[in-house]
């Protein structure tokens, strides 16, 4: 979880404040490039199943293309016009079904956010006031 989201999560806009950073003297950063990259992922990860749809969406097309794809298959052998036999029909049945398992996964990773986002502990509201 990448914690300073957090306060933007909850509806607080935190403040800013500028300030001239010094040199450092002793020793180097710890917040290396790889660290700065794991930090990316959380947030692209853990606050949206955006990639997950688009992981479902692109393996729907890709099964909507070689079914596409295999309907002409059949058209053409049907009309005498397949040059290599076997080969196009078990193109457009292997990437049909990798498109149907990609999409699956994805409707499965979308039901696996939704139970994290059940329990994860954040709060439902944010009770900014009490009177």
């Amino acid at each position: 979880m990448y914690t300073p989201l957090l306060a933007w999560w909850l509806g607080i806009k935190p403040e800013i404040i500028f300030y001239d950073r010094l040199e450092r003297k002793h020793g180097t950063s710890r917040w290396i490039f790889k660290k700065k990259i794991v930090a990316f992922f959380d947030v692209i990860l853990g606050f949206s199943a955006a990639p997950l749809r688009v992981v479902t969406a692109i393996g729907s097309l890709v099964a909507f293309v070689s079914f596409s794809y295999g309907l002409i298959v059949v058209v053409s052998a049907l009309l005498g016009r397949v040059p290599v036999s076997g080969f196009a029909t078990i193109v457009s049945l292997m990437s049909f079904l990798l498109g149907v398992i990609v999409a699956m996964l994805g409707l499965i990773g979308e039901y696996v956010a939704r139970i994290f986002n059940e329990i994860n502990k954040r709060p439902e509201a944010v009770i900014e006031k009490v009177y």
